[in-house]
């Protein structure tokens, strides 16, 4: 099981949250399969697959880091899997590997 949950900021507009959501959904539904949201709590959106979809959520994840002004709304991005060790904050990730 792979599965990664956005959490935004309390002070986004409602229009602002839906045009997040949207932007989620669409980066989750890639060329290499479409992962359906699990959750849409007011604030925070998850997406899980097994390891045929473990791409999937990976390319999406790319897809929203590179999306221009996409972070400056986000609270907290966590990987998790089943292996423990391998679940990370994916700020840390974006700020230590990728820049």
């Amino acid at each position: 099981m792979y599965k990664t949950v956005i959490e935004f900021k309390n002070d986004i507009p409602n229009e602002k949250m839906n045009e997040l959501f949207n932007l989620c959904d669409e980066a989750f539904d890639n060329r290499i399969g479409r992962a359906t949201r699990l959750i849409e709590l007011e604030n925070q959106v998850a997406y899980e697959g097994d390891e045929a979809l473990c791409g999937c959520l990976q390319i999406g994840t790319s897809i929203l880091r590179r999306t221009d002004g996409f972070l400056k709304y986000v609270k907290s991005w966590e990987w998790i899997e089943d292996d423990p060790d391998e679940c990370c904050d994916m700020f840390e990730i974006f700020e230590k590997y990728v820049g």
